[in-house]
Order: C-alpha cells, then structure tokens, then sequence
C-alpha cells in the first residue's frame, strides 16, 4: 500500500456523500513531514487492498527450525525484536519436541495479503499469527479451525475472560489470543510539570484545561499529536466513545449503531480541540512514531500502547524514563472507557497435523509465551503472569495498562466477520472528522448507513 495518498478517496465506495462537500479551514502551527504522514496513511488505511502486491510471497523468509519428521509450518509478520522474539519461541518448542520440525515463513510486508493468496491456494501454514480484525472473516470462511473444546483449558482459565470475550467472536474460538492492547495517553511528564500538573488530568474539562496551559507555555507544536490517518484513524475517539456510553455496533455486532448522541459528543469535543490548535495530527509533524514525537517535544502527549515504551527504550533511552502512561481522560460525569485490540494464534483447517498445530500454539501461550512477554511489546492476557514478568515489577507503567483493561465500560475491535469492511468505512471518515472536511453527525451517519449496507449485502 505504499503507492497510495489520497486516503480518502481509496477507502470509500465511490459514492460522493453530504462529508465531501462539507470544509471548514482549521488553525495549523506547522504542517511538518506532510508527506511522511500521507506514506503512513496509506501504509495501512485499507485493509488487504494493495494493488501494488500480487501476494506471490515472493519474499518469504524461510528458516528451518529441529529435525523433526513432522514438518510444521508457521507464520508470522513484524522485524526486529518481534522476529527475534518468535524464532527463539519457535526453537525452543523445537528443541523440546525432536520428533516435529518447524519451518517458519517470516513475511515482513503484505502479510495479511499474502496469507489470503496462500488459503486461496490451500497452501497456508499450519497454524499461524492473525490480527484480530480478520480473524471472523476467516472464521467464517472456514479457513481457520474452532478451537473451542481442543485447545487446554488451563491455559484459558487463566486468560482474563472479560478481554478475552471482547477480543473473540462471539461464535467459537477460532483464534486464541496471545496478548492484547487497551489505549493509553503516553505524556512527556517534564513538559507537563513545567505545566503545572503533578497528576494527569481525569476529565475532558481538567483535560483542556492541561491542554491550553501546555499551549500557553509554547514548548511543543501542538499539546496532544492524535493518530489522523493510521490503522484506526483517532485512537483516543474510540475510548471516549466507550466512556460516553456509545458503541460501533450492537452487542452481538449484527447491526451498527454508531450514529448516536454519545459518538456525536465525542467527534464534537475533538473537533473543539482542533478548532482551537490543541490537538495535532500525524501529518502535522514531523517525527513519524509517537515516541519520537515525545521525545523530541512536538508533543506534550500521544495515544499508545505498551509498544510506546518498548520503542521509546531503543530509540530514546535517555527519554524513555520521562514518559508517563495515564488513563484516555473520561467525559465529565461519565465512566472510564477503553478498547482492547491485538492479535492471536490460529490453526488451519486444511493442516495435515491438527494435534501437533494445536500443541505448537498451546506452546507459545503457554510454557513458551515468557520471552514474548519480557519484550514489553503487548501486556499478557494471562493473569497469573502479570506478577511474573520482570519487566512490570521494574515498570510500574504498566499497571496503568492493566487497569485500562479494567474499566467500567469496555469495548473491542472485533466487528464480526465484515471487521475490515467495516474499518475501512470508518477510517476514511473519522480521517475526515480529524482533518476538518466531514461534520462529526454527517460521518457518524455515513458509517452506519454503508456498514449496515454491507452486513445486508
């Protein structure tokens, strides 16, 4: 997807809405590293859309792990310390079983691309990583095997049932999750000390409040940077849509019921913050990760996970130790809401080694999952580990994450089996929202009128 740009105009369905006549200029201090933040939108604005890709898998990275007779094949996505991380859980489940070989197809780019190419063919692994927003497609495909009642309930007993119940479909256990996600505001906490705030605000009103005050000191381009145009364009508007009372879809994701008062409340509090340069986008900076933002103080504040910290230790060591993780602030009067998102494990249907699959994944959240856990990447579904990884025990930024996980009012992306149709209505919408072209009600009615379209269709 690296040859799109115009974001908007490729994630929709050609019909021309009420949201494209509708602009209204918004204040910018500076519009850095424009076209860093178009490559980004268009690195994962759809999904499973790349014309640029034929899905050959042309570069698979192939490595051969034990010397097994039985002859698994793994698959996942992600670089550096994610690679690692995998190859050594891969090996040591290797080495502890000398009767099974694994082969591990490492794809770096396309990879939700590539693994469709390779089930059109029936030639997918064995058992192999899926994100969370194509796992009901999959499922209900048939592509992937329910693993209700074959996977060892131990290790799902001990699995915390409220994330677990939001991250799966609500049919079968077509995945299992290796860890998740909730969103938290990571904040550079000398900026906000300089600001006057020892504690991170806990209410919209407290929030912009910190905001103008962060503004008034002018040490930053903008006080919070907001994602505008990545995977899920507006992070923090989904938790604020969840502490509002309102959701995407319906309790059992048959039906979308975004274009409500509470959704409304949200888009307009954060259409208020642009309007007043409080809040700054991807495209308006020009550092391209959140950590970097932080660091070099383009920002006061960003939306993030647990990936923040791990990145923010590799690339600004001597910054890491400012970052401060709180609570997505909650409307006044209201309850605190987040989402959980991430991503899992499945088997094949088509695997000739059904049992030995199943044991593999078993592994890797189980006995195995420790190395993965320690990288601080994610934070574990388990709860029996969270007292065990050293890395919380030295960090107690993570608790943070845990409560998140906690909150009163919780919601997920997992959309059912049209999640990325879905997506990939929402994003150019919400992108809309955040860049001033699309009244918030206009987008809320957009989304919901051409989801439920689709889950007709």
């Amino acid at each position: 997807m690296d040859d799109y740009i115009e974001y908007k105009h490729l994630c929709t369905t050609g019909r021309k809405s009420r949201a494209d006549m509708v602009r209204y200029e918004l204040p910018r201090r500076s519009v850095l590293g424009t076209a860093a933040g178009l490559s980004i939108a268009g690195l994962a604005g759809c999904f499973g859309d790349d014309d640029s890709d034929d899905g050959s898998g042309d570069d698979i990275d192939g490595e051969s792990l034990g010397e097994g007779d039985i002859e698994l094949e793994f698959s996942t996505s992600g670089g550096g310390v994610e690679r690692e991380t995998v190859e050594s859980q891969l090996e040591s489940y290797a080495d502890a079983n000398e009767d099974i070989s694994v082969e591990f197809l490492h794809i770096p780019e396309n990879y939700e691309d590539r693994l469709q190419t390779m089930m059109g063919a029936d030639e997918e692994p064995d058992a192999f990583f899926v994100g969370q927003e194509a796992v009901s497609a999959y499922a209900d495909a048939g592509t992937v095997a329910d693993l209700e009642g074959d996977f060892d309930q131990d290790i799902l007993d001990d699995f915390d049932q409220d994330v677990l119940d939001a991250m799966t479909p609500t049919d079968g256990l077509p995945y299992i999750p290796k860890d998740f996600q909730t969103l938290g505001v990571m904040y550079n906490r000398e900026v906000f000390a300089d600001a006057g705030y020892g504690e991170f605000p806990e209410t919209w009103s407290e929030f912009r409040d910190a905001l103008e005050n962060i503004q008034d000191a002018g040490v930053v381009d903008y006080p919070y940077v907001e994602f505008g145009s990545d995977l899920f364009a507006g992070y923090i508007w989904y938790a604020w849509l969840a502490a509002n009372g309102g959701q995407v879809m319906n309790d059992d994701r048959t039906e979308c019921v975004v274009a409500s008062e509470e959704a409304e409340e949200v888009l307009e509090f954060i259409v208020e913050l642009r309007e007043d340069d409080l809040m700054g986008i991807d495209s308006e900076v020009s550092a391209e990760t959140e950590d970097g933002r932080l660091a070099e103080e383009q920002t006061a504040m960003v939306t993030g996970g647990g990936w923040v910290l791990s990145e923010a230790k590799s690339n600004y060591p001597d910054f890491e130790d400012n970052i401060g993780v709180a609570q997505p602030p909650r409307p006044d009067d209201e309850e605190y809401g987040n989402f959980v998102f991430g991503a899992g494990f499945s088997v094949s249907n088509n695997t000739e080694y059904y049992e030995e699959s199943v044991g593999l994944v078993e592994y890797l959240l189980g006995d195995g999952i420790m190395p993965w856990l320690e990288t601080g990447i994610a934070i574990p579904i388990h709860e029996s580990l969270r007292d065990e990884v050293e890395l919380y025990e030295e960090d107690d930024r993570y608790e943070t994450f845990f409560e998140m996980a906690d909150s009163p009012r919780l919601g997920s992306w997992e959309f059912g089996p049209h999640t990325r149709e879905i997506f990939n209505i929402i994003n150019p919408q919400i992108e809309g929202v955040l860049q001033g072209q699309v009244e918030p009600m206009d987008a809320l009615e957009t989304i919901e009128n051409e989801v439920n379209n689709t889950i007709e269709e």
